[in-house]
């Protein structure tokens, strides 16, 4: 197997494309240049799931994917063609449903379950040990009381059920389902129950002994067993009495936020985390992937979502063991100027943090301002960020994680108690603080984990408590000062090591939830900015500030993804490069806002106009177009939702979703407004996808491994999940893609619409790579190249190993092709065009290297 990292081509595999599906697609990928196929989760999941993440049985492979012998041709088939594979793995959560058997056995045997430790469940003090589920359609009183729940015994043991969903019924609670004196006082008390603590082994075996006699028994009295079960189901007192003695707590789902007690992914309760870096649960969760490495069937790891595990250097310092020479890559988000951590032992990111970079490239950052006040204006929405994420963090933490907090109070409280010199800080004021605190987190979390604390750490807390102090005057300097100590005072205590660490597992999912899944679509200034990993407010960027970004990748990251569509995305890669086209001309898209907020009044039909939806709706059309109606109201539906200010999925608004479904269905019958939106599209598809052009060229040829979204080799206008996962049209791929050997640029360009310029590139790009890997690999430096003239603004240039060479134009839309008076000094030699085959040296224009195609990709012929 070929150890290159050339390029990775991301699939979403489900049971509508599994992995049979997949494999016929390798030799397509194998032509067009990729090494590597990144697989979505192939590990078993929920009946159904379309995504993979959540996992029910990490020890085989999906059957919804065509299981273990699917997973034997794939992997041969890859093998045959010479491509690797690099896998999405899922160490944070598991399923929290019946079909995941360690999840199931919890809840049966709560305390003893062999499961116990792998989940992470915070139990009530002073309380009987319980998972609380907040999964009920309806109050818990009142389903019971209509007489909703029954006791299942198909699967040859009592279960409760609800509709479609069932839970275990803990084996001491197996007698109330016989008739009286039909149930053996002798068994009765082996099942009695064991005392609240930690379990002896004695207790343990006891237990599990109890179980497997209660079932035997039950097995051989199913008929009177299931009279009882009616009999119990039928009297909601009885029920009620026997729910009770079990090791969890039914609730409605609209309380999870205020009630659930084991920890989550982010707010998702049907999804519960494990404790993966424990080393007993790492070997469990991680056994099929084991075998995977062992067998050399998988060579490298994408690790999902590492800022929920309690210690992620601990989880990957044991990951990078079982794959030493692989590649490992976090989905980790870096803030702002954050870097990732030089101790995590792996070879770098999802390639978030390159997106974000990259995707800034097409902004003008001069027209700021006046796309500010456009908004504003047309809106009457803030144009102050920083407190709509305020706003937004501490309503997710009010509405999601109101139990999370509190929890984090309680434990704050008891640490304080222990002291003479906090005994009187006030719970109110503890709560105020670390709601603060977390509000006003810059970054995902730290990682505090009883070392030193790292410098970056150390900054940031210093900043957010000196912040929280300043803008939380009603709490008293001493509950920050006592706050500050526990975060990052030396301490062996347990109680702080468990605050901190829960602390830092809180502030990532407030972050995701709060900004990118709220603020982002509350803040919609320019939408190609409100990008996962990116920042709303970072609106352009300097060619020297991108130089020194791949600088620091080529130099510490060599081998890091770089993406710039993935299935996590807000908007597709050509939605934003096309919508970022709107800060080159701001006066016609402020004269478009107004010729259709005019236009479209009637639309609203007497009802109040939502400019901020409203205006959300013209740069989805803008980005999107042509899309029709029913993708546009779909995401529109989910953005209001996400948005959380007039309807939401925990409280929809009919009566609103209804005025802005019919408002888009007017738009859509509206000829005039349909030619206008036509008509303003039109010369900004041109520009856009030079836009896509230059920024897949940089991606292919910048410091690290190129990775594609499947799809996304042709023009991609997809909006956010479940629109970025449409089904993708190979055959029509592969057609293209069988034509491109002998093709000149002009025959590509000649098909702009099919997306044949795009994919025409990518497969000349690979080869170059294929050709020569050490101009692109880890030890290849990166050198900016700069031009003179009074254009040099629209122009990015750059140099590998000294010997490729990579130039891309900036703001096409303006610049028209109009080159001027610029010039670009290449490196000393004779350099040929990989796309074209001519021929440059010396001082040249611009428009020399771009005569034949939209960017430049040139090697050193001597």
């Amino acid at each position: 197997m070929n150890d290159e990292w050339r390029a990775t081509y991301r699939l979403q595999v489900n049971g509508s494309f599994p992995l049979a599906a997949a494999e016929s697609r390798l030799p397509y990928l194998a032509r067009m240049g990729i090494s590597h196929v990144y697989l979505s989760p192939c590990l078993q999941a929920a009946p159904g799931s379309d995504h993979g993440y959540d996992v029910t049985d990490p020890t085989r492979i999906s059957a919804d994917l065509g299981g273990e012998e699917a997973w034997h041709r794939f992997g041969t088939e890859a093998r045959r063609l010479g491509l690797g594979v690099l896998l999405d793995v899922v160490p944070n959560h598991m399923a929290a449903s019946e079909q995941n058997p360690w999840w199931d056995d919890l809840l049966a045997h709560g305390p003893f379950s062999s499961y116990r430790t792998f989940f992470d469940v915070v139990p009530e003090r002073g309380a009987r040990w319980r998972v609380h589920l907040p999964v009920l359609g309806d109050d818990y009183g009142a389903i019971l009381a209509s007489r909703g729940f029954s006791v299942d015994l198909g699967s040859g043991r009592p279960r409760l059920r609800r509709d479609d969903r069932t839970w275990p019924i803990t084996p001491s609670s197996w007698r109330h389902f016989f008739p009286e004196g039909e149930f053996p006082d002798a068994l009765q008390n082996d099942l009695t129950l064991v005392p609240a603590g930690e379990p002896t082994d004695e207790d343990g075996r006891r237990y599990g002994l109890a179980a497997a006699a209660a079932r035997r028994w039950l097995d051989a009295r199913r008929e009177a067993a299931a009279h009882g079960a009616r009999e119990v189901a039928e009297n909601p007192e009885h029920l009620d009495a026997v729910l009770e003695e079990q090791w969890y707590g039914l609730h409605y789902w609209k309380r999870e936020g205020e009630i659930a007690n084991y920890r989550r992914f982010f707010d998702v309760g049907s999804l519960a985390a494990l404790r993966a870096e424990e080393p007993e649960v790492f070997a469990a969760s991680h056994a099929r992937v084991a075998k995977l490495v062992r067998d050399g069937e998988i060579q490298g790891i994408r690790v999902d979502h590492p800022d929920g595990l309690t210690r992620p250097r601990e989880y990957l310092l044991r990951l990078r063991e079982l794959l030493p020479a692989g590649m490992i890559c976090v989905e980790k988000i870096l803030e702002n100027e954050e870097h990732l951590r030089r101790d995590w032992p792996v070879d770098g990111t999802v390639g978030y943090d390159f997106l974000s970079k990259v995707n800034r490239l097409w902004m003008d950052g001069q027209k700021s301002d006046a796309l500010s006040s456009i908004y504003a204006d047309f809106t009457g929405h803030s144009v102050n960020l920083p407190k709509v994420v305020r706003e937004k963090k501490a309503q997710i933490i009010e509405d999601l994680f109101n139990a999370d907090l509190g929890r984090l109070t309680d434990l704050a409280l008891r640490i304080a108690r222990s002291s003479w010199r906090t005994r009187d800080l006030s719970r109110a004021q503890v709560r105020t603080a670390l709601l603060s605190l977390t509000i006003l987190m810059p970054v995902y979390r730290t990682y505090l984990d009883g070392r030193p604390v790292d410098p970056n750490d150390r900054d940031v807390l210093t900043g957010v408590f000196a912040q929280s102090r300043a803008q939380a005057p009603g709490v008293d300097r001493a509950v920050f000062d006592f706050l500050e100590e526990c975060f990052v005072g030396a301490s062996g205590d347990p109680a702080r090591r468990e605050l901190v660490d829960r602390w830092q597992q809180m502030t990532p999912a407030v972050t995701a939830k709060g900004v990118e899944d709220t603020a982002y679509y509350c803040y919609d200034r320019l939408v190609s900015c409100n990008e996962v990993g990116a920042q709303a407010s970072a609106l352009g960027i300097s060619s020297e500030k991108f130089h020194e970004f791949c600088h620091h990748l080529a130099e510490n990251w060599p081998r890091t993804l770089l993406a710039t569509s993935t299935h996590d995305n807000k908007r597709s890669e050509d939605v934003r490069a096309r919508i970022s086209v709107l800060t080159e001309d701001t006066a016609r898209w402020d004269e478009a806002l107004q010729e259709w907020m005019a236009m479209n009044q009637p639309a609203w039909r007497g009802r109040a106009p939502d400019r901020h939806l409203e205006y959300l709706l013209y740069q989805t059309l803008v980005g999107a177009w042509p899309i029709d109606r029913m993708r546009a109201w779909d995401y529109l539906r989910k953005a209001i939702r996400e948005a959380k200010i007039m309807t939401s999925w925990r409280e929809p608004n009919q009566s609103y979703e209804t005025t802005i479904e019919e408002f888009v269905a007017s738009l859509y019958a509206s000829p005039p407004f349909l030619a206008s939106m036509e008509k303003f599209v039109a010369p900004l598809v041109l520009s856009g996808r030079i836009n896509g052009l230059a920024q897949t060229l940089i991606k292919l040829t910048a410091p690290g491994v190129p990775d594609l979204y499947q799809g996304s080799e042709l023009w991609d206008l997809s909006l956010v999940d479940p629109d970025n996962r449409r089904p993708v049209d190979f055959d029509a791929r592969e057609r293209l893609l069988e034509r491109l050997p002998a093709m000149a640029p002009s025959e590509a360009l000649a098909e702009w619409d099919a997306g044949l310029p795009k994919i025409w590139l990518i497969q000349r790009a690979l080869e170059l790579r294929r050709n020569h890997p050490a101009w692109f690999g880890p030890g290849a430096n990166y050198q900016p190249l700069t031009a003179r003239g009074s254009r040099v603004a629209n122009l990015l240039a750059f140099v590998r190993s000294d010997s490729v060479l990579t130039l891309v134009p900036r703001f096409s839309h303006t610049l028209r092709g109009d080159w001027g008076d610029t010039r670009i000094a290449l490196p000393p030699g004779k350099w040929r065009s990989a796309l074209s085959g001519s021929e440059a040296e010396g001082e040249v224009s611009p428009a020399v290297l771009l005569r034949d195609f939209p960017v430049a990709l040139l090697y050193r012929q001597s």
